[in-house]
């Protein structure tokens, strides 16, 4: 049985022996691309973010006079970041 949940983004839900599961339909390749573009960017910035954030937190919260913790957060951030982006990379070439 199939039923649309949301039209605007094409989700449908589907029932099969009693099991509930929804998917979306296929994108075009196009517009995949994109979207996968778009991940990658997103999720190297919010780590770096993220470590920023974290860093400067840090720093305000013992009264440092050199950032030492806002350092080492933009070099975790941005190392997350990498490994994030090396892992969307095999996924994206088909390597576990």
């Amino acid at each position: 049985m199939k039923k649309l949940l949301l039209p605007k983004l094409k989700i449908y839900i589907y029932e099969k022996a009693g099991v509930k599961t929804w998917c979306y339909k296929k994108m075009p390749k196009k517009k995949q691309k994109w979207m996968y573009f778009l991940v990658v960017g997103s999720n190297f910035g919010f780590s770096v973010a993220a470590g920023l954030l974290l860093g400067s937190y840090l720093d305000t919260r013992f009264g440092n006079k050199i950032p030492y913790f806002t350092i080492v957060g933009l070099l975790v951030g941005v190392f997350s970041g990498i490994v994030l982006l090396i892992k969307l990379l095999k996924i994206k070439n088909g390597k576990k």
